[in-house]
């Protein structure tokens, strides 16, 4: 699978209403998971820059990220996938048993509760299961990223590809609805 990291691309313009010079870098977790999984799916190439201006082009970049139903629902017709909402980890973890790939809704700190993948709101890619956990792609990851107090050894590392216990990923996005956007051909 295709992996993207928005720190790569703080060159890509990826402007909002509210911070018009904002970038990729700074607001494009979720057009990054967008990218790696529609050229997972399709095979169609569609990297940040594309994903970034076709989430403009429809009105998905609103200030602080991205609506990602509004994404999602438009990937879907215009790339023949299908895609729909769940909150439920168990249904998360069929999705990819049956060949699915998902976007994961994270909601970072909160009171008592250090995130994971994220101190604040964050989209990541989950794109199977191996060994009984979770396989993300997280399109904001960086070296040191699992080492701070609160996430040390809860992330297993190999390259780009991250795994984490499923229990661990469902409190991560908690506070978040919907959890899971689940796509499929």
């Amino acid at each position: 699978m295709t992996y993207y990291n928005q720190n790569h691309y703080a060159h890509v313009p990826f402007p909002s209403k509210g911070n018009p010079t904002a970038t990729v870098k700074t607001g494009g977790c979720g057009i990054c998971c967008a990218s790696m999984i529609v050229e997972e799916l399709t095979n169609y190439s569609f990297p940040p820059e594309k994903s970034a201006a076709y989430a403009i082009k429809i009105g998905a970049r609103i200030t602080g990220g991205t609506d990602m139903e509004l994404l999602c629902a438009c990937i879907s017709k215009d790339f023949g996938l299908t895609y729909k909402t769940a909150n439920d980890p168990e249904a998360l973890k069929a999705h990819l048993s049956g060949g699915g790939v998902a976007i994961v809704n994270i909601g970072g700190d909160r009171e008592g509760y250090v995130g994971l993948f994220s101190d604040s709101r964050h989209y990541i890619a989950a794109v199977g299961i191996k060994d009984g956990k979770i396989v993300v792609y997280d399109p904001g990851y960086y070296t040191g990223k699992f080492s701070k107090a609160g996430r040390a050894g809860k992330v297993d590392i190999s390259g780009y590809e991250l795994t984490v216990l499923p229990e661990l990923l469902y409190k991560d996005a908690e506070n978040r609805s919907p959890r899971y956007y689940l796509i499929e051909q």
